[in-house]
């Protein structure tokens, strides 16, 4: 367990095996300020910056990120890509090749595991729009 502050809010980082909503093969799942992440991605330095980043977006609007991250399919979209974006930059890569793939693989993911019926295409595209502002 790890206590991190993120501005001037605490948060609680905990490793442990995580059950996430059905048909989703989720690493982590945050909930407000606690982030919960499986052991097996503990020294995941990526995931771990995303899952914080998600914190920082709940500190932005006030607290009020789990509502508008469920109710708002736009908002949502917007905080995935935000977060997989960080996350690409976070890790080093042995060619452009690899960076390519994980850009595919974290595409995928945001197409297809966070109900927000858009297509593979669509969130390579604003996850690359997203990461040519870095």
């Amino acid at each position: 367990m790890e206590l991190k502050w993120v501005y001037c809010c605490p948060v609680l980082i905990r490793y442990t095996d995580v059950k996430g909503p059905k048909n989703a093969m989720l690493w982590s799942f945050l909930c407000f300020m606690y982030v919960r992440i499986e052991p097996e991605y503990e020294h995941d330095i990526g995931l771990y910056e995303h899952e914080l980043e998600h914190c920082k977006q709940n500190v932005r609007s006030l607290f009020l990120h789990p509502l508008l991250y469920i109710f708002c399919k736009r908002y949502r979209l917007w905080c995935e890509v935000k977060a997989y974006a960080l996350q690409v930059n976070v890790y080093v890569y042995a060619s452009e090749t690899e960076r390519i793939q994980m850009i595919n693989l974290f595409s995928t993911y945001i197409s297809e595991w966070y109900k927000l019926n858009i297509t593979f295409l669509e969130a390579r595209t604003a996850l690359r729009d997203e990461l040519d502002e870095y």
